[in-house]
């Protein structure tokens, strides 16, 4: 019978290893998930010059001919 008891405390003991090596895993992974977010964020490069035309055209300070022309000009000197 005392082998029995000790194969139940033994039992207990490698789940509570598990719960703990899953936790583990968890917090790591969350905290890769976090992290690679933020570096994300911050490396995003945001075309200032076109989001300002799409912004100058929307509020009706440029008209459509202006928008095209200003626009083909940005994209093609992107390209280069």
């Amino acid at each position: 019978m005392d082998w029995m008891m000790g194969g139940t405390y033994m039992m207990g003991m490698c789940l509570m290893m598990l719960i703990g090596i899953i936790v583990i895993i968890a917090v790591t992974g969350y905290t890769v998930y976090i992290v690679v977010r933020q570096l994300i964020k911050k490396c995003k490069v945001e075309d200032t010059p076109l989001r300002l035309l799409n912004e100058r055209y929307v509020q009706g300070e440029i008209n459509e001919e202006e928008y095209n022309q200003k626009y083909s000009f940005l994209t093609n000197r992107s390209r280069s």
